[in-house]
């Protein structure tokens, strides 16, 4: 799920056809919701680039940024 906004219009962030990452946070938690899973925490929002990495075999969580942090859960 791609949460941030990237894309700015001279409006800022209010022209709705630009909030994609504020579309795909509410997309997301609603397929979520309706599948009964629950959200235990969230990464979203700014003006970067996120990837996730998920390890089946443990449950490891990882998120990096387009700058290079990276956050394990």
């Amino acid at each position: 799920m791609g949460g941030a906004n990237l894309f700015v219009s001279s409006a800022g962030d209010r022209e709705p056809l630009l909030q994609i990452g504020r579309r795909n946070i509410e997309a997301v938690g609603s397929a979520l919701r309706r599948l009964g899973l629950p959200i235990v925490g969230e990464d979203v929002g700014g003006t970067y680039g996120r990837s996730v990495e998920f390890c089946i075999v443990d449950g490891r969580l990882r998120i990096r940024t387009s700058s290079g942090i990276v956050r394990q859960f």
